[in-house]
């Protein structure tokens, strides 16, 4: 992995991204954290990591990849609620996962 792509994740990892859960809180007046919604779609769902990473379907098309990926070296990811495929994802060793985690991140410029 290139340093660009390791950074990205590490970004992502400790929220220093551009995420509306993590810019609203700097917005003056400050957004109330459940105002944060997703402006890229309308599930109206609070623009967080697990929304960005796993249900926007904004980022549908950059996620394919990395789900291919997820359920070749994730034994159950099919199985998995939204959440359980956020932690596999994130805290997998694979380098593959986490070299398709980097594409994605860098695809959606979070």
């Amino acid at each position: 992995m290139n340093r660009k792509t390791c950074s990205k994740i590490a970004r992502f990892r400790i929220s220093s991204h551009n995420l509306r859960i993590e810019t609203g809180r700097h917005e003056k007046p400050k957004i109330p954290s459940e105002d944060r919604t997703c402006l890229k779609c309308n599930l109206n769902e609070v623009e967080d990591e697990i929304h960005c990473l796993v249900t926007c379907p904004s980022y549908s098309l950059f996620r394919e990849n990395l789900n291919t990926i997820a359920r070749k070296y994730i034994g159950n990811y099919n199985t998995l609620n939204n959440m359980g495929k956020f932690k596999a994802i994130m805290t997998s060793k694979e380098p593959e996962v986490l070299i398709n985690l980097g594409k994605f991140l860098l695809q959606a410029d979070v």
